[in-house]
Order: C-alpha cells, then sequence, then structure tokens
C-alpha cells in the first residue's frame, strides 16, 4: 500500500503539484484497442494495481508517442478514476 513519505507530504503543504508520467500505469490487458508497445503496466504491481495506491491530487500525464489513434481510452479510465490528467505526446 502507498504511503506517503514526509518530503511528499511537505511538497502538498507547499501547494507544490506533482505531475507523474502514466506510461507504466496503463496495460494491454486493460486497454487492448490501444498500440501494445506503449502500455508499460504489465508486470505485476502496476497498471491498474500501482494507480489504485496513488493520491488523487497528482497530475498524469497520459503518455503515448507514433499513434495516431482518435480517441485514447487511458484519458476517460484516469480521469474516472479521480485523478487530472494531461494528454502529452513523445
Amino acid at each position: 500500500m502507498y504511503k506517503p513519505t514526509k518530503n511528499e507530504n511537505a511538497v502538498s503543504d507547499r501547494h507544490i503539484t506533482t505531475i507523474i508520467w502514466g506510461d507504466m500505469l496503463i496495460g494491454p490487458s486493460e486497454f487492448p484497442s490501444m498500440l501494445d508497445y506503449q502500455l508499460h503496466g504489465r508486470l505485476p504491481g502496476y497498471g491498474k494495481a500501482l494507480r489504485d495506491q496513488f493520491p488523487r491530487d497528482i497530475v498524469i500525464g497520459d503518455w503515448h508517442y507514433e499513434d495516431k489513434q482518435a480517441d485514447f481510452p487511458s484519458l476517460d479510465v484516469l480521469q474516472k478514476e479521480g485523478f487530472r490528467v494531461l494528454g502529452t505526446t513523445y
């Protein structure tokens, strides 16, 4: 289970926004319509399991590259789970 460290609390206490890359938070089993090589959350403990441990006050950069899809289902899922999300590219 994720628990904030003393330093992480100091960051939020100073009103600093934490932004992380989201490629390790999405996996191919959850998003089969997306390009497999961009979905790095395939290892045990990554993907949704890792997302579930993060506080919802962080921003996730939903990072994709070399992809020309009209929609990215990961954006909707991350937002529905309560994260602020930025669509980011390579």
